[in-house]
Order: structure tokens, then C-alpha cells, then sequence
């Protein structure tokens, strides 16, 4: 069916033993108002970048100058999400911000935390959402990553110093 943004599918499940397994990570009905990572999943990157793949956005530029990973989802996840940011993203402080509605809530990762964001969700994954797989691919290609005494530093570059935006094919088997 088409849905806004275009094609969707629906899955409803009437085994009583697949639900139960779905319920130990978090999918249960109505899981719109009440979803929450659990069952092992709040530290996978692969789990983290599902969510963003599904629920969230991946921008190389806002404002002109900065690239941009964020979230909307329940509190609770969008809790969780800042939380696995702030274990995996060096000096990420998340904060929360009502996303219009009264139950949606949104996190950004911005600048050099987007960076390093999409370097620990996207970099050598072999699943991924591609469209936001290019564009993660985008942000790491158009930052140059300078080493200083063990510091990480950022030069962004800009679009004449990229060249050709880098294409790719995402084969699943």
C-alpha cells in the first residue's frame, strides 16, 4: 500500500510462539507509544542502525556546513539511542526533544559526532537501508580524519575537494 512517502508492507503475525519471541525484543502492539530496546539489542550497532534505517534520518548537510544522524521514536528508545551514542560516539552528550506529537521524541548526532556515528553504525555493515548507507558513506568520504597526539580532528571538505559522490550496490542473499 502506499503510504506518504511511498510503498510500505504490513506483517501480522498469529503464532502465539513467534509473538512471544518477538515480545522478548520489545515488538509488541501498539508498539508506537511503548517501544524500548531490550532483550540484549541496546548495545548492537546493527540494531541502532535498523532504527535509524527505519525511524530516523541521515543528512550530509544542515545548515550548509555540518552532516546530521538523528531519531524520533518512543522516550524510552530515543533514551536508549543517546545512550549507545554517548558509549560509542567520543564527548556525545544526547539530548531529547519533542518531536510535535505527544508521544514522538528526537535525538541528532550533528558535525564531527555524525562522523563518528556513521562510522559505528555504517562502516564495513553488511545490512543496511541503502539509500542511507550512501549517504552515511557521504558524510565519512567528506570528512578527512586528522590524527594530533591521539586526538581526533575534523576538517570537513568541501563538495569540489570530494569529486564523485561514492555509489553502492547492497546484495542480499
Amino acid at each position: 500500500r502506499e503510504v506518504n512517502a511511498g510503498p510500505t508492507a504490513q506483517l501480522d503475525v498469529k503464532s502465539e510462539r513467534i509473538a512471544a519471541e518477538l515480545k522478548k525484543y520489545g515488538v509488541v502492539p501498539k508498539k508506537t507509544y511503548v517501544a524500548e530496546a531490550c532483550g540484549g539489542v541496546e548495545e548492537s550497532r546493527d540494531f541502532w542502525r535498523g532504527m535509524v534505517d527505519s525511524d530516523g534520518w541521515v543528512s550530509l548537510v544542515v545548515d550548509g556546513k555540518r552532516p546530521v544522524i538523528g531519531l524520533t521514536g518512543t522516550k524510552r528508545i530515543v533514551e536508549q539511542f543517546i545512550g549507545f551514542c554517548e558509549k560509542t560516539v567520543p564527548g556525545h552528550k544526547g539530548t531529547i526533544q519533542p518531536n510535535g506529537s505527544g508521544h514522538a521524541w528526537r535525538s541528532t548526532a550533528k558535525g564531527k559526532y555524525a562522523y563518528w556515528l556513521a562510522e559505528v553504525l555504517y562502516q564495513d555493515c553488511t545490512i543496511a537501508l541503502e539509500r542511507k548507507l550512501i549517504k552515511a558513506q557521504r558524510i565519512m568520504a567528506t570528512c578527512e580524519r586528522l590524527t594530533n597526539w591521539g586526538t581526533r580532528t575534523w576538517k570537513f571538505l568541501t563538495a569540489d575537494q570530494l569529486g564523485t559522490p561514492i555509489m553502492v550496490s547492497l546484495n542480499i542473499r
